[in-house]
């Protein structure tokens, strides 16, 4: 099983609040994601925080490999049921 560890920049909501234009809180934010690589494509890596037995995947996230400002995988050998 491999996992990645990602940091990206992620677009931002930031309410309905006012704002002026030079307000330094109006600018993307910094993001860091740990999980089980789902899919690794050209254009993005999708990561899930559980796996089933089944093969099925829950809790799924896919970042645009544009966002990513940092990525590292690791190979995670899982050990047998007891």
């Amino acid at each position: 099983m491999k996992i990645a560890i990602i940091q990206w920049t992620d677009s931002a909501l930031h309410g309905t609040e006012n704002y002026r234009a030079d307000d330094e809180t109006l600018k993307p934010v910094r993001a860091v994601s740990v999980g089980i690589i789902v899919k690794n494509e050209k254009d993005y890596v999708t990561l899930a925080v559980d796996q089933w037995e089944t093969g099925n995947f829950r809790n799924v996230e896919t970042i645009l490999r544009r966002q990513i400002d940092y990525m590292e995988i690791k190979e995670i050998k899982i050990g047998k049921k007891k």
